[in-house]
């Protein structure tokens, strides 16, 4: 432009001349602006060799430093201030390190960010820059799907002095946790987010994470006591709402305290499209069948027959539940007809449903054959059909 001709004759006509210095770092700037880096460089170099200690020199240094930052060259700018003497304190060098990184990062360039980030954590073990170093790491990392190697990070950030990275980090490392089935790190961690976050919503996911990680550890008082907290959440989703009252119920049967797990369980058996639902329906009638509530059994038990759940699994159960009610009320025509049903119309091969169903039948055939011989050794033996 017209700007940078005129500097150029300038400098041409007047080379002894006090603004000579002045007019190299004005054709620096016009070629930095341009995105000339290269020709930037140049100039402002000139200034620095040939007008040592000035003002001017100072100025062109500290442009050559933003030029090196910015195109993430840091190691080529220490290189440079070596060669002319100027020496950086590991301070400054620490310092452009972590800018130059962050840059990248702030570009959005996460595959080029993780190696630039990496270099700066492994080369300053006492870095000033750390944490938003490890912490924008961990970033990256996510977003790469890079989940394992994100954790070092995150357990970093988390175990420095509560800051404006802890809560997100934390809720970062729980999701993890739990993902990996680390379900003992899950508890402890969702626990921390619990006790240091702010934000609602996340202290809902932990106590709703702290609540299944509970129950998949087998802690069956914790997973009650959790469950409860959950319960009295504001905003729970109802499908939430349900799986905190089947867990708590869970815990209850698995600790044989069946009172409380019949009251937990009767408060979701109506919710049969579930398959909390479907399963408390079926506990419900088991629970009374076992205290000879029989009666009681068979309306639960035909009622899920009715509602006809999708849940196949409890459903195979219920239909095996109701085969032993009739086999108490000496009704084996229904009994061995309840079990075909099973076996010519239940859809899944291998949960164990389908086998049972064929074994007792097998069973009850045997024993009223072994009858009916005994009575009237001449009778017909039933055929074993039905089974295909």
């Amino acid at each position: 432009g017209l700007a940078s001709q005129n500097y150029k004759k300038l400098i041409a006509e007047f080379p002894n001349s006090n603004y000579i210095s002045k007019a190299y770092i004005q054709l620096g700037l016009i070629e930095k602006n341009a995105g000339n880096n290269d020709a930037a460089l140049g100039y402002y170099k000139k200034v620095v060799n040939d007008y040592p200690g000035t003002p001017e020199a100072n100025n062109s240094l500290n442009s050559i430093k933003d030029i090196y930052v910015t195109l993430n060259n840091v190691d080529g700018y220490l290189a440079y201030a070596e060669k002319i003497g100027s020496s950086l304190s590991i301070s400054e060098q620490d310092s452009l390190m972590y800018i130059s990184a962050e840059n990248v990062y702030l570009e959005g360039n996460c595959e080029k960010a993780v190696k630039n980030l990496n270099d700066y954590i492994n080369r300053y073990e006492k870095g000033a820059f750390l944490l938003n170093a490890h912490y924008y790491l961990s970033d990256c990392l996510l977003k790469l799907g890079k989940q394992k190697e994100a954790m070092q990070s995150l357990m970093f950030v988390i175990n420095q002095p509560t800051g404006i990275f802890t809560e997100v980090s934390l809720l970062a490392a729980c999701r993890i946790s739990y993902s990996e089935k680390d379900f003992n790190q899950a508890a402890e961690l969702y626990r921390k987010l619990i006790d240091l976050g702010e934000n609602k919503a996340n202290i809902s996911e932990a106590e709703i994470g702290i609540m299944r990680s509970y129950a998949r550890l087998g802690e069956y008082q914790n997973t009650i006591d959790a469950g409860r907290i959950v319960l009295l959440q504001d905003k729970l989703e109802p499908s939430v709402k349900t799986e905190a009252n089947y867990l708590i119920a869970n815990a209850y049967l698995l600790q044989n305290d069946l009172v409380s797990a019949y009251e937990w369980y009767s408060k979701i058996s109506h919710e049969v499209n579930t398959i909390y639902g479907a399963e408390a329906k079926y506990r419900v009638a088991e629970i009374d069948y076992g205290r000879n509530e029989k009666a009681k059994a068979e309306s639960t038990v035909l009622n899920m027959v009715k509602l006809n759940t999708p849940h196949h699994f409890w459903m195979g159960k219920t239909f095996l539940l109701l085969s032993d009610i009739y086999l108490d009320k000496d009704d084996e025509y229904q009994a061995v007809q309840t079990l075909e049903s099973i076996i010519n119309y239940y859809p899944v091969e291998n949960d164990g449903i389908k086998a049972e169903a064929i074994s007792r039948k097998a069973v009850i055939v045997d024993q009223v054959n072994s009858e009916s011989r005994e009575n009237n050794p001449d009778t017909m033996e039933i055929e074993m059909g039905g089974g295909n």
